[in-house]
Order: C-alpha cells, then structure tokens, then sequence
C-alpha cells in the first residue's frame, strides 16, 4: 500500500474532525498514531469518533489488557 499523504494536527477536536472528514474523502485507509495515550484530557479518540460519525465502544478485553500491562508497568520494579 503506498503511502498517500502524512499530516500532523494538534491536540484540538475541530481540527482533528476536520482533517479526518477531509482524509475520508481522498483515501481508502486512514491510520491514525500518538495522540490515543491514556490521559483525562486526550481528544483524539474522541475526535475521530466524531468525524467518522460513530459513537466509542469500550472493549472490555482490550480494557482488561491495557489495565494489566499498567499495572506491570508501575509495579516498583526496574526491568
């Protein structure tokens, strides 16, 4: 698959609504990467839910993952 096009937006819903609906309309497959860590006040999530017109769905087992993998992470120990 060749790579069509990289963009980098900020941390802003509008923005990120607008180049996802923009994206949508030019390319078969949007990949998204940072800005989806686990912080309170991450948008982006959010926001491509929002352009795509779908509501976030938790995933219990990817939920059950990501709650284990933290928890290894801030166990105390160095690895």
């Amino acid at each position: 698959v060749p790579l069509a096009r990289v963009v980098v937006v900020s941390d802003d819903r509008d923005e990120i609504v607008q180049e996802i609906q923009r994206m949508k309309e030019e390319v078969d497959v949007i990949v998204t990467s940072g800005g989806v860590g686990p912080t309170h006040d991450d948008v982006t999530m959010k926001s491509v839910a929002a352009a795509l017109g779908r509501e976030m769905v938790l995933h219990n087992e990817m939920a059950k993952l990501l709650i284990e993998k933290m928890k290894e992470d801030n166990d105390g120990t160095d690895k």
